[in-house]
């Protein structure tokens, strides 16, 4: 390489490193103004979650013109340690309910009834809907203790309250009117926060539709959820348990085989818990879990998820077979040496998966060193396969034609800006990406300066951001940060990931004829994609367990520019046209949260299933 190659190239390395260096603060100070727009949860109450007289004349009319409501039976266990104003507080938010189609048991250990059921007694009194259970055994687990008053219980449905829970009013008619209108729903979930003694409730928790990695990693439904009585005996009840996990390992047995239309969020906070703080999981989780990965993905395995600050969350590794099967790494470049070489060279010295090859799509390279280094790279590795393709850039058709080329029975499209960071992230992609029921595999992708680029794809538009088509979920946050409900360091399904890093089946690529090239040149395709994956029934993973950097996309620039919005406003109708329907709901999401910037902050403009 001659002496003016090199300065060129020196020259050019550092006008890309000025570029990054400012736009990572542009990016920290948008951030930082985005968290301060946020809309305080006191206000959003007020405004959004107050019940009016007009609501609860809504409940009467329900409950008079509906033939028949289904009943709920309620398991709250108390023992000599529980605090007796929390369990007034939890007792009497059942009572007040604006539906009285309830049953509350409550359960009390053997050892206790001589003074534990007098004063149960009085808090149920002139109330037949209370019935106190004493353990059928002496020092009896709460699971047997739950399971005692299963066996007890009369409602269609059967729900777990623990001391300092609180129901809403219209908690339980609502979730009722769910069951109402989904009559084969076998679970029934909502929306949750936290509430102190004197009523202030804080830490809100959204959550997303059925979502069932999520609720691996970080049973995000956790006991607040209603499930038919006649499916929890059927999947065997609560089983005995050591620990606080009894419900989780039931409620796992309970999804099983479900649909996942029969498995329903309430897209409201009916429930809240004690502003004391969470109760996660302990260690007894990762026995819940196991038997049910066990039975439904052999080989695979549960462990507690490291470093995460935070009790009770897990992870989970799918096997890959032996000998492992051959991935295809497609990667698309025009000149940027240095990029390409970060992005090739940190895959070739730091991946772990034994079994892969390499496809560099060169589309149009014309600099002296770009062209050097693609010309001796199949020499240095044979993994390494150079397509020359001169056409116009077209990031859709250059990712088809050089999976029409590939080997392997998985691809992993990788842009040329990706470095990796942990050996094992193509292990775990690939994990994921072979199991019979996920599409999609997308990874945790990092800026230089250890902020997330991306954390997953909200796809569509809320009442905040009308005409948006999709957006990355928590960029800006700091690499370690847990993000909202630990979504950024849990895995969990999403509607779309980014193909600047996915991994896939090919014959599942092939089958939904690859990324749209006559349509979506350059933008959307890799959300385009998903969707249409989605359509045959399979669902997306992302895994923050595979980390790499993301070097922004420097080389191809922003889309909404004035040099690129030619072809990117059609871009832009074509996806509002194609998705009209799917555009107006993200299940992975939350209508109550702001689609504007996807930072799980709370819309000013939600829009509740109905009171």
């Amino acid at each position: 390489m001659n002496p003016f190659t090199q300065v060129l190239g020196a020259w050019h390395d550092g006008l890309q490193a000025l570029k990054q260096s400012v736009r990572a603060a542009n990016r920290h100070r948008l951030y930082k103004r985005r968290m301060k727009k946020g809309v305080d949860y006191a206000s959003w109450i007020a405004s959004n979650d107050t019940p009016t007289e007009q609501d609860r004349a809504s409940w009467a009319t329900w409950l008079r013109s509906s033939a028949k409501v289904p009943t709920v039976s309620l398991i709250l266990h108390m023992d000599t340690q529980g605090n007796l104003d929390a369990l007034e507080r939890s007792i009497a938010s059942v009572r007040q309910q604006a539906c009285p189609h309830w049953q509350l048991l409550l359960t009390v250990p053997r050892h206790a009834q001589g003074t534990m059921v007098p004063r149960l007694s009085l808090l149920g009194k002139d109330e037949p809907r209370i019935k106190v259970i004493t353990a059928s055994q002496d020092e009896a687990t709460p699971a047997q203790r739950a399971q005692d008053a299963l066996l007890q219980a009369s409602g269609d449905w059967v729900g777990q309250l623990q001391v300092g829970d609180q129901w809403r009013e219209h908690s339980l008619l609502r979730l009722l009117q769910a069951a109402q209108a989904h009559p084969d729903a076998k679970i029934i979930y909502p929306d949750e926060d936290r509430i102190d003694a004197q009523g202030r409730r804080s830490t809100h928790h959204f959550k997303p539709d059925w979502n069932l990695d999520f609720l691996l990693s970080a049973n995000y439904i956790g006991h607040a959820c209603l499930i038919s009585r006649e499916h929890l005996i059927a999947a065997g009840g609560y089983r005995h348990q050591e620990g606080s996990a009894y419900t989780f390992e039931a409620l796992l047995r309970c999804v099983e085989g479900l649909q996942p239309q029969q498995i329903v969020h309430v897209t409201e906070v009916l429930w809240h818990q004690p502003a004391s703080g969470p109760r996660p999981l302990d260690e007894t989780a990762v026995q819940a879990l196991q038997p049910h990965l066990d039975r439904t993905a052999p080989g695979s395995q549960a462990r507690p998820l490291a470093n995460s600050g935070t009790r009770g969350l897990l992870q989970v590794r799918y096997p890959v077979p032996n000998p492992a099967p051959l991935v295809s790494i497609v990667i698309c470049t025009r000149n940027q040496y240095t990029l390409l070489h970060t992005c090739i060279e940190s895959i070739t010295r730091r991946t772990h998966y034994p079994h892969y090859d390499i496809i560099v799509v060169d589309n149009g390279s014309d600099e002296a060193r770009t062209l050097a280094y693609l010309e001796r790279l199949p020499r240095q590795d044979p993994r390494v396969r150079v397509i020359r393709d001169d056409s116009p850039f077209n990031y859709a058709a250059l990712n088809n034609m050089a999976v029409a080329h590939a080997q392997g029975d998985l691809v992993a499209l990788l842009n040329n800006d990706i470095e990796v960071i942990d050996g094992d992230w193509l292990t775990e992609m690939v994990g994921h990406a072979l199991r019979p029921d996920v599409g999609c595999v997308g990874a945790k992708l990092l800026y230089p300066d250890e902020t997330v680029q991306h954390a997953g794809v909200l796809v569509g538009a809320g009442h905040d951001a009308p005409g948006a088509i999709a957006a990355h979920y928590l960029r800006g946050i700091p690499r370690e940060a847990p993000g909202y409900a630990n979504r950024a360091i849990v895995t969990h399904q999403l509607t779309a990931v980014t193909a600047a890093c996915l991994v896939i089946r090919k014959a599942t690529f092939l089958q939904v004829g690859g990324l749209d090239s006559q349509h979506l040149a350059v933008t959307y395709n890799d959300v385009d994609f998903c969707l249409r994956v989605g359509e045959l029934g399979l669902r997306h993973v992302w895994t923050p367990h595979a980390l790499l950097y993301h070097h922004e996309s420097v080389s191809r620039g922003r889309d909404a520019s004035s040099k690129n919005v030619a072809r990117f406003l059609p871009e832009l109708a074509y996806m509002q046209e194609r998705w009209a329907v799917q555009l107006q709901h993200d299940p992975q999401y939350n209508v109550n949260l702001s689609h504007e910037k996807p930072d799980f902050l709370l819309s000013s403009a939600p829009r509740l299933s109905g009171k």
